[in-house]
């Protein structure tokens, strides 16, 4: 069975609005922040602090730097999939002078494990592919209608037994940036239940061109060191 990734990977040229030179541009990540990263268990006890089912839990590593604010945003909606998101901001003159750079939303995911398959991992990895060109896609065409596809491809993320990813560009007029949407499914190595997580960039903010600049981006080291329990 062939898995099905339909759009091939490649950068397009993104604009950039913030230049090297520029006191607004902002790149925090450095090895030092995640030397002695905060863990953030996604686990039973946040479920229950919540009132969420937290049937796929994990472990987040947090980087930590006197510049950049974290701010972690539980968000359960009864009888919905959506359980947590976390912010990621660059710290200015004060503690209340924040500017948005990067953020994930982090969404329950079921995908079956397909065992009566010759290749179960490749059946899941293309369930997880149609999901977001099928469904994820149109939705984010249907808000944003310059969205464009850059990237299109399986992935290897922490623990999972493997990842696929979308990657859109926008323009999103209520934050007037130009955005980069990372949507990424996480298949849990020894269960159908998974994530979804999506990760939002501002690209004025932290520019990324090429891969690797999108692996130094926050939310890409979030994302390479998942952990599922």
């Amino acid at each position: 069975m062939k898995l099905i990734l339909c759009l091939a990977m490649s950068f397009l040229a993104l604009p950039a609005h913030a230049q090297a030179d520029d006191p607004t541009l902002f790149n925090p990540v450095t090895a030092s922040q995640f030397e002695d990263p905060r863990i953030f268990p996604l686990d039973a006890a946040f479920g229950a602090e919540h009132g969420v089912a937290i049937p796929a839990p994990s472990d987040l590593y947090l980087p930590q730097h006197d510049q950049l604010h974290v701010r972690i945003i539980p968000t359960p909606v009864p009888g919905g999939a959506e359980v947590l998101a976390v912010e990621f901001s660059a710290i200015g003159a004060s503690e209340d002078d924040l500017t948005f750079l990067e953020n994930i939303q982090i969404t329950d995911a079921r995908i079956p494990m397909f065992e009566d398959q010759d290749d179960p991992l490749v059946a899941r990895l293309n369930l997880a592919a149609s999901l977001l060109q099928q469904q994820f896609y149109p939705a984010w065409l249907a808000a944003f209608p310059d969205a464009e596809p850059v990237g299109f491809e399986g992935v290897e993320l922490g623990n999972s037994a493997a990842a696929v990813h979308l990657m859109i560009t926008y323009r999103d007029p209520r934050q007037q940036a130009i955005m980069l949407t990372r949507a990424v499914v996480l298949l849990h190595p020894d269960q159908p239940e998974s994530l979804f997580v999506t990760a939002n960039i501002d690209l004025d903010r932290v520019p990324v061109t090429d891969a690797a600049s999108l692996a130094g981006t926050l939310t890409s080291r979030v994302l390479n060191a998942w952990t599922f329990h």
